[in-house]
């Protein structure tokens, strides 16, 4: 990995400055992934037959072996269901790196009959490459614009940027052969057994390593500006607006105008009001926009009078989404009072709401699979079926632009510092800092849907809260942290005593503990040791029961903390 910096700042005159910058940077990386099952490899070693002149057990694709100009006329023309955008062609229904010739037949009845040639040969390395460059460029001038008439001079900064990114990631066997694409039957060669669901669907020749060959790359360019306007000071009052707007011009998807306006009130010496509008946007990312993966899933197909079952899933990257759009705005005060009776105290209150247009999200195998069922066109798109059965092959549980999104709260916030004095002859502070968040919605609204609320449901708790209180004595300080997580539904859209009996996950609190020392040297330095006890009393997370077609399981989140009771000694020293 490298970066590069260069810049530089000029005084146009004694009031504008003019700043630039410019970044380049670049990151490659390789990993190899030891000993995956090759499903080409796997069902040719299975397809065991007796050699009609030896009698030994050989491959059945050895009695044939076809050559290369045969594997290539096998596949003459067809596609496959690619992970990039578009299709993806094959040389050969199975890989090309000697999977023939080298083939050893499996043995996969009973424990420990399989030999280590056959174990050997239907197993492979995978080996990545990924490169992700990143070049960024601004120019900045800034200064006042105006004496203002009164309370103070009003400033401006404005200015250009650019910023361009591309990535690209590919993978391949020890061979060289990349493997994209499903493996497929080819009888008359003497490849034969592999299953719809791979020979149909499966993104490559791993069975479980549906990770894709992928690139990408976009530009944009954003012109800004913003002003600092003082419009009253009374010395006790205050009255400041902050306005700012930028244009950004994606090379994907064009020119989108994004602003904010805020509004800073000082309205008594212990009472302060804020507010801001603003349209918001952000571009999908990297990950959003290509990287796909492909693995197992499972439905319960209405389609099918609830039968479960298994299904290949392609989740991740959609080259197809547009930028997020939001409008939001938020109203808080601030109250620091005076009186020394309450000396030390310090609350907020911000109220928030977040309206969305074109939210990036993936909505979920089963969502996609039950608001087709009921209708909802836009997402029949993304499932393939059975031309036969009618079962879902796969579902494309893929980033989308969701039609609409809400989301309002409030979040508080409680600070209280005082000084105690029970040792006389020590230094002592004592420090307490409450945050609280309330979440009243967080919605979303499918294409033709009904909107689905998601506040209160999994990983988005109502209430959050969390408590430090701090104690120095000289040297020593101790800290006592306690972070609760309110009940959630297991699942949203479900109802309770109609889709399940309990459809409640419990309310979690965890209590974290620390203990620490310091003190300088006589170089100058200081050094400090500190011991910390996470989940002090051993809480564990809430048990979430689930369910599919092979076995029942529990599960836990890991919006909780899933490890337990642990220790952490650290020591710090500064010279």
């Amino acid at each position: 990995m490298w970066t590069a910096n260069a810049g530089f700042e000029f005084d146009v005159n004694d009031n504008w400055r003019l700043v630039g910058h410019y970044q380049s940077g670049e990151t490659e990386r390789d990993i190899t992934i030891y000993n995956e099952v090759r499903i080409d490899r796997l069902f040719l070693a299975i397809d065991a037959v007796r050699h009609p002149t030896t009698g030994a057990i050989v491959c059945n694709v050895q009695l044939t072996n076809p050559t290369a100009a045969q594997l290539q006329a096998a596949v003459a023309g067809q596609t496959f269901a690619g992970q990039q955008p578009g299709r993806i062609t094959r040389a050969s229904p199975v890989g090309m790196d000697n999977s023939i010739s080298a083939c050893q037949p499996l043995n996969i009845f009973g424990v420990g009959n399989a030999s280590q040639a056959a174990i050997d040969y239907v197993q492979d390395d995978r080996m990545s490459h990924s490169i992700v460059e990143q070049d960024f460029a601004e120019l900045v001038l800034d200064g006042e614009v105006w004496d203002g008439f009164g309370p103070g001079a009003w400033s401006m900064a404005a200015g250009l940027t650019w910023r361009e990114s591309a990535f690209e990631q590919n993978y391949e066997t020890t061979s060289g052969d990349p493997l994209d694409g499903p493996p497929r039957n080819a009888p008359t060669l003497g490849i034969r057994g592999i299953p719809a669901g791979y020979a149909d669907q499966s993104t490559s020749m791993f069975m479980f390593g549906g990770v894709p060959n992928i690139s990408g790359e976009y530009d944009v360019w954003e012109a800004f500006g913003e002003v600092i306007a003082p419009l009253y000071d009374n010395g006790t009052q205050s009255l400041e607006m902050t306005l700012a707007a930028r244009q950004s011009d994606y090379s994907r998807s064009g020119k989108i105008t994004s602003w904010k306006s805020a509004l800073s009130l000082q309205a008594t010496e212990s009472a302060r009001f804020r507010g801001t509008l603003s349209h918001d946007v952000r571009e999908a990312s990297f990950s959003e926009l290509f990287d796909q993966q492909g693995t197992a899933g499972q439905v319960n197909d209405p389609a099918l009078s609830g039968a479960t079952y298994q299904i290949t899933l392609l989740q991740g990257g959609n080259p197809a989404l547009a930028p997020e759009e939001a409008d939001t705005t938020t109203v808080g005060v601030v109250w620091q009072p005076t009186d020394n009776m309450l000396e030390g105290l310090q609350m907020s209150l911000d109220w928030y709401e977040i309206e969305i247009e074109g939210l990036v999200g993936a909505p979920g195998v089963q969502r996609i699979v039950d608001e087709c069922a009921a209708g909802v066109t836009a997402q029949c798109q993304y499932i393939t079926r059975d031309a036969g059965t009618g079962r879902v092959n796969v579902v494309q549980n893929v980033f989308q632009n969701i039609n609409a999104a809400k989301v309002s709260g409030v979040d508080i916030e409680v600070a209280y510092t005082m000084e105690p004095d029970f040792f006389a002859s020590e230094s002592e502070s004592f420090s307490v800092r409450a945050l609280t968040g309330y979440l009243g919605e967080n919605s979303q609204t499918n294409l033709g849907a009904a909107k689905l609320e998601l506040a209160g449901g999994p990983g988005r708790p109502q209430w959050t809260s969390t408590i430090t209180g701090t104690y120095n004595l000289g040297n020593w300080n101790a800290m006592l942290r306690a972070s609760y997580f309110d009940e959630v539904l297991v699942n949203a859209m479900w109802i309770e005593g109609i889709d399940v009996d309990d459809n409640v996950t419990a309310s979690n609190t965890v209590i974290n503990a620390g203990l620490g020392y310091g003190a300088d040297t006589s170089n100058g330095g200081n050094w400090r040791v500190n011991f910390n006890v996470i989940n002090l009393f051993d809480r564990e997370p809430p048990v979430i029961a689930s369910f599919n077609s092979r076995f029942g399981t529990q599960t836990v989140s890991n919006d909780y903390d899933v490890f337990g009771r642990r220790y952490q000694l650290s020591f710090n020293y500064d010279f």
